[in-house]
């Protein structure tokens, strides 16, 4: 409503720490997955758009890179001091959500008691320590980790997304269970949109190599 106002993008945003900018940057994280200063540019700004402020920050900034470390490979229990690195300094909330949800993951707490140390799961900050438990309990297992994510109490469908795009981009689609593909709501229209930006990424890495 503030850009149809005609207020400028970087000054549209609302002093809000809830989701909706980790909410849709997942996708930096593959398109400058080459490029990590763009990314964390292009992340922040993004999630400034709609919210502005130090946790979401934080948040935006954190829920690109860990898409490019976990399509890099990067094991989920590595991704903790990287992240801490693009992180840190912004908000000490969303370092401190960050840090609890490593040390609660490798504790002996079981899923149900440690998931409710988290919050609700309102705020980016709480959504993302949501989603780095998940994936840290279950690199390997794309159904479980959204399982969990998708049973919580609170912002349920938020963690769910997020869990599932990490999952996504560290396991492939092949992990994704096909009764899951099959009833996505127009599914054709969703790889119509999917496809060319795979093959134009394609194009960018081929030419970087070149170079």
């Amino acid at each position: 409503m503030r850009l149809r106002e005609g207020i400028h993008w970087n000054k549209s945003g609302i002093r809000s720490k809830i989701r909706g900018g980790l909410m849709r940057v997942g996708i930096m994280g593959f398109i400058y997955r080459n490029s990590p200063e763009k990314l964390i540019k292009t992340a922040l700004f993004s999630g400034r758009i709609t919210h502005s402020q130090p946790i979401s920050d934080a948040a935006s900034i954190a829920g690109a890179y860990i898409v490019k470390l976990a399509l890099n490979g990067v094991e989920p229990r590595e991704m903790f001091k990287p992240i801490l690195n693009v992180t840190e300094g912004i908000s000490q909330e969303f370092t401190k959500a960050l840090k609890n949800s490593y040390e609660i993951a490798h504790s002996v707490i079981g899923d149900e008691d440690a998931l409710r140390k988290f919050g609700q799961g309102w705020y980016a900050d709480e959504i993302f320590a949501f989603a780095y438990f998940c994936i840290l309990h279950y690199p390997k297992d794309y159904r479980k980790g959204v399982q969990i994510a998708v049973n919580i109490t609170g912002d349920s469908d938020s963690v769910g997304s997020v869990v599932g795009g990490i999952l996504g981009a560290m396991l492939g689609i092949e992990a994704v269970p096909v009764s899951w593909t099959e009833a996505l709501k127009d599914k054709v229209k969703l790889e119509e949109m999917v496809l060319p930006l795979l093959d134009k990424y394609s194009q960018v890495s081929r030419n970087k190599l070149g170079s």
